[in-house]
């Protein structure tokens, strides 16, 4: 899971940092931090050194983890997508995540589902490769789970399907599990549609795709 880590300064200024892995925090904290987290027995005195004390990295002999109480507070990520406000469907919910992560390792270009065992979910991802906006995708780059910063809006983006042809057009395709009639899925698009114009300088085109009913809905 990303966690957040918000670092203060001397002066008091905040800056918030996106971390997906232990590393990352050690790295970002910084000799502040690991000087409460760690102190050291060093070659020359044997007696324990706060990590921000100690010169040399040849100097740390036996690190020990103090027991230390963070603060933790949490941040709330604004996203393009639309956030549900009531409790889903648990296996609704996982169903759905499952088709979205088959739709990663496809190929609209290739259109070869054939690594998919399961024969009903199979034939679901074969019955959208005959939606007519993949037939001729000749000269295309094919963008799965197309992820993006947006600082004018200060939003993060994901975009399922992102197809780009240089100096032609972009094709944006947002997967739902079934229904596709809520203004969320269009404003979320018209993000989208705005971030992908600025960056490619193309003209694009955004589409819902409903993967249990096989409907493809324009969206201007």
């Amino acid at each position: 899971k990303k966690n957040i880590l918000t670092k203060t300064n001397e002066k008091g200024v905040s800056s918030i940092v996106k971390l997906t892995n232990f590393a990352q925090f050690m790295n970002s904290a910084g000799k502040s931090v690991l000087s409460k987290l760690f102190e050291y027995k060093t070659a020359n005195t044997n007696e324990p050194v706060p990590f921000a004390e100690a010169k040399e990295m040849d100097d740390f002999k036996e690190p020990t983890l103090r027991n230390v109480d963070f603060p933790i507070q949490a941040v709330e990520e604004k996203r393009a997508s639309k956030t549900s406000l009531t409790p889903a469907n648990e296996a609704a919910v996982q169903y759905g995540t499952h088709l979205h992560r088959l739709l990663e390792l496809v190929s609209f270009k290739k259109k070869d589902a054939s690594f998919i065992k399961n024969e009903a979910e199979r034939k679901k991802i074969e019955a959208l490769f005959n939606n007519s906006i993949f037939d001729n995708l000749e000269g295309f780059h094919e963008f799965h789970e197309y992820r993006y910063l947006d600082y004018k809006n200060d939003l993060e983006g994901s975009i399922d399907l992102l197809l780009v042809k240089e100096g032609e057009k972009a094709m944006i395709i947002d997967y739902k599990t079934k229904s596709l009639d809520d203004e969320a899925y269009e404003r979320q698009l018209g993000l989208y549609k705005e971030h992908i114009e600025k960056v490619f300088g193309l003209k694009t085109e955004t589409y819902l795709l409903s993967i249990s009913d096989n409907v493809l809905k324009v969206v201007e």
